[in-house]
């Protein structure tokens, strides 16, 4: 549309004529939002969220918003069963989008007293067996964990074991800067195989379940 014939139409002047567009923009996606036919509604952080699912490839969901809608990268969402971490969020006052991946399993580990679980992606040098439980890596015999960034998990420290599967991991790598912001965000561990100790707890998950897990720091 013409932006002159549309400033007489709705009686803006030139410095408003472009907010009061978006503002028309806005107004009109949100009538038609729920009328789509990929029209969800998911559950991020414990808050029911209108959402269109524009893409779905594999274990990967592409996610529209409604306009000035604002999330983050790190969130847990939760759709049909399944939990998503949000790994990528464009901010955008009228086509907010979002990227989220399943979480195909949960790190654990125990310090002191306390179990500490989250679910977590693990993807890389792998792939997840049928049973959704174990997974079988390449011959380098390591993989890559993205999970929320939070006060639990920025404790992780370099060495420190996991058990996914029925093998345990040490972490190699810890990338807390590339994907964080204001202290939210997704942790990226680098993890790579190890041998198993008489205290790994491989029923429950939990590497050293003495509460060390694995790390001379404690």
């Amino acid at each position: 549309m013409d932006l002159t014939l549309y400033s007489k139409m709705i009686g803006a002047n030139n410095s408003n004529i472009t907010q009061a567009y978006i503002n028309d923009t806005i107004l009109h996606v949100n009538d038609m939002f729920s009328s789509s036919p990929s029209f969800k509604v998911m559950d991020f952080d414990g808050v029911q969220t209108d959402a269109i699912i524009s893409h779905k490839k594999s274990n990967v969901l592409d996610i529209l918003l409604r306009p000035q809608s604002v999330l983050s990268k790190g969130i847990y969402a939760s759709f049909e069963g399944d939990t998503y971490l949000i790994t990528e969020f464009v901010k955008n006052e009228i086509y907010p989008k979002a990227t989220v991946e399943l979480c195909n399993a949960s790190i654990k580990w125990k310090h002191i007293d306390s179990v500490h679980e989250f679910k977590c992606i693990v993807k890389g040098n792998t792939y997840e067996k049928d049973d959704g439980n174990s997974f079988v890596t390449t011959s380098e015999g390591e993989i890559s964990i993205l999970v929320q960034y939070n006060a639990d998990t920025k404790t992780i420290k370099p060495n420190q074991r996991f058990i996914f599967g029925s093998s345990a991991y040490e972490v190699v790598s810890i990338d807390e800067v590339t994907s964080i912001y204001n202290g939210k965000g997704v942790l990226k561990l680098g993890v790579k195989y190890t041998s198993a100790t008489d205290t790994d707890d491989k029923t429950n998950q939990i590497a050293d379940s003495s509460g060390n897990s694995g790390w001379s720091g404690w």
